[in-house]
């Protein structure tokens, strides 16, 4: 597989682009330069090591954890590394989706596993990749669905019903009772390849042996990535939640003082002309209650209160939720604000690959950290593709296209090459007809007004059905040869709707499974071998079949 620079991608907003292209112009909200190889270095030298008896607590659970989803003996080596104060981890998350979710978690993994080798070669640190796997989410609509490149130019969308009402974490969620339909669906929809079995085994195996939509999730995950010792985190993790509760404590005393902040810097991002992408409610704190029934914010009500935002509308006092931190952390999770908190806290991280909108959210951050005792880590941008195959390439042949015209002015790109096929130029010899009628008809006109003003008016009105007839005629000029020209427009179709499905980033809409099943584990090799420096472009990965 081959990788080709994309010069211009669209869907990205400023303050993404200077993050990646003029570092300078955002430094004030971030820590360190992702660009910078000391960054990393420095980043270690700042790190407070965590304590030894909540590093053997980690890897105990760890070990238990990963060894559930079925991970391989790499892994372990990987997690037993932890033990030592001078091991560092890269860290990413993303949230738990059917079918392990769109392509760009893929590229996630992938980024912390190549950035961990690089690390740890350039400072000569241990360095371990860890995929947070965020099953205490409980934004079901986002996880629900994925979408397949089908069999013919048409995008297929495939779903899962909600097992459960509003509010409840994906993480205990029991599999929806249309899997069964949803794994169907996939394998039907999906073009036949050379291990497409072996890839669709894998997909039921996972499901079957998952208790939850998260579960299922990290199995996948686990089968695609343990070969290269990514470690998995689950998110609703006991000893993660006890380790975590210093940074509840503090978000619920310095409610206050996390609210000027993300004020302060709203103003500051606004003012150099960036829009704030974290929305957050002052009254709200930063993390939610877990009850039976859900996830739910707690809202304040003065300094000493807090209420419920559950059905009961349940009151709290300061003080009842600092005993029910201490006495049961696991009642409590972060919300989109605190989670990357909670996230280094638990963990050694020296850096976090995130995706454009998550560096957005990290913009609103910097000045968060220090309120719980800590630093923002390196911030590095995650792998950012489109895939290419054959066909398109030779779509791309066929129409002269570069990679970077691909996301611009598609009718445009396809207009221009049945007009170069036409026999004659048809848009011009039906203008010149046209012209050739108005131009009799306005000399018509000025003559038929010598015999009555209302003649021509009459002309004007029969030139006009003429027109009307001329263009319709035009028009299925126009029609005939784009039938006759019916396989390169059925090209051209196709290669729009691989390279933007619905008009989305490929990345944002389409799974894995499909590269897979024609590419097997040689398309995953490929990703993780991509290096950090390319991660600061969108690239075009260029595939072929298992031979190339």
């Amino acid at each position: 597989m081959k990788t080709e620079r994309v010069k211009e991608f669209p869907m990205k907003d400023q303050l993404f682009n200077d993050y990646i292209e003029a570092f300078d112009k955002v430094s004030d909200f971030f820590t360190f330069d992702p660009k910078e190889e000391e960054s990393f270095q420095r980043r270690m030298e700042t790190m407070v090591p965590k304590p030894f008896e909540q590093r053997k607590e980690l890897v105990a659970s760890l070990t238990a954890y990963n060894r559930s989803l079925g991970c391989s003996h790499k892994v372990l080596r990987n997690i037993k590394k932890l033990k030592e104060k001078d091991t560092f981890a890269v860290v990413t998350g993303q949230q738990a989706g059917i079918f392990a979710g769109p392509l760009y978690s893929i590229y996630k993994a992938a980024a912390v596993i190549s950035l961990s080798k690089h690390i740890e070669n350039e400072t000569g640190k241990t360095v371990v990749p860890i995929f947070w796997v965020a099953s205490e989410d409980h934004d079901f609509q986002e996880v629900s669905s994925v979408f397949v490149p089908g069999k013919s130019t048409k995008t297929e969308k495939i779903s899962v019903l909600k097992p459960y009402a509003n509010n409840i974490s994906v993480g205990n969620l029991p599999l929806p009772k249309d899997i069964d339909d949803a794994i169907e669906n996939y394998e039907k929809l999906t073009l036949e390849d050379k291990y497409k079995e072996k890839w669709m085994e894998i997909i039921k195996s996972a499901a079957y042996g998952s208790g939850s939509l998260a579960d299922w999730f990290a199995r996948l995950m686990s089968a695609l990535f343990s070969k290269y010792g990514l470690i998995f985190f689950d998110s609703m993790d006991q000893h993660g939640r006890d380790f975590s509760k210093s940074i509840f404590l503090a978000a619920l005393q310095n409610h206050d003082e996390i609210n000027h902040v993300l004020t302060d810097n709203k103003h500051e991002l606004t003012a150099k002309k960036y829009t704030p992408q974290l929305e957050w409610d002052s009254q709200t704190l930063p993390f939610f209650l877990n009850t039976p029934e859900g996830r739910f914010s707690l809202v304040k009500e003065d300094d000493h209160t807090y209420t419920a935002n559950d059905p009961s509308k349940t009151c709290f006092s300061k003080e009842d939720i600092e005993s029910e931190i201490d006495k049961k952390p696991g009642r409590f999770s972060p919300n989109v604000l605190l989670r990357p908190m909670v996230q280094d806290h638990i963990l050694p991280t020296v850096a976090y690959a995130a995706g454009p909108g998550e560096i957005a959210y990290y913009a609103q951050l910097k000045n968060i950290y220090p309120v719980f005792q800590q630093e923002m880590p390196v911030i590095f941008p995650r792998l950012s593709a489109t895939i290419i195959d054959e066909d398109m390439t030779e779509a791309l042949n066929i129409f002269d296209l570069s990679i970077e015209e691909l996301f611009y002015d598609h009718d445009d790109h396809l207009k221009n090459y049945l007009h170069s096929k036409e026999p004659f130029s048809i848009e011009k010899r039906f203008d010149e007809i046209k012209q050739i009628f108005e131009n009799y008809y306005n000399h018509l006109g000025n003559d038929l007004v010598e015999i009555d003003e209302d003649l021509k008016t009459l002309s004007e009105e029969n030139f006009g059905r003429i027109r009307h007839q001329i263009e319709y005629l035009e028009n299925k000029t126009k029609q005939k040869h784009r039938r006759n020209e019916k396989k390169a427009v059925q090209l051209y179709e196709n290669l729009k709707e691989n390279l933007l499905p619905k008009g989305n980033p490929q990345e944002r809409m389409f799974t894995v499974f499909p590269y897979l099943f024609r590419l097997d584990q040689a398309f995953l090799d490929a990703v993780t071998d991509i290096q950090p420096d390319q991660y600061f472009q969108h690239i075009a990965l260029l595939v072929g079949d298992d031979k190339n």
